[in-house]
């Protein structure tokens, strides 16, 4: 592959690290995680994230459904601010729902 994704894939990780070491319930619930994963992720060490930096395609895919993301793409693209501002909504309303996002369509 010549596209090198380890450095997003390692910074991905130590901020979702740091996010659910911070706040383990909340950051399992908005990462879309399962507790025991979210209990792995928040104990990994500085030495096992540098591995991380050994795999170059991408760990992480966008986890809403394809017409968000063509919402959201078309509303910056466009300069909609007021689309923006609802597909947003719509995020964080799935969020504090407990919705995935992973649903395609």
């Amino acid at each position: 592959m010549a596209t090198d994704f380890s450095d997003l894939n390692l910074q991905y990780l130590v901020a979702t690290r740091d996010f659910v070491r911070e706040d383990p319930e909340l950051g399992a619930v908005l990462l879309g995680l399962p507790e025991e994963l979210a209990q792995l992720l928040a104990g990994i060490t500085p030495k096992e994230l540098a591995r991380i930096t050994h795999i170059k395609p991408p760990l992480f895919v966008p986890r809403k459904n394809l017409g968000w993301w063509l919402r959201l793409l078309r509303a910056l693209r466009e300069g909609q601010e007021g689309e923006l501002e609802a597909v947003l909504d719509q995020a964080s309303l799935e969020m504090a729902s407990g919705e995935t996002g992973h649903e395609r369509g």
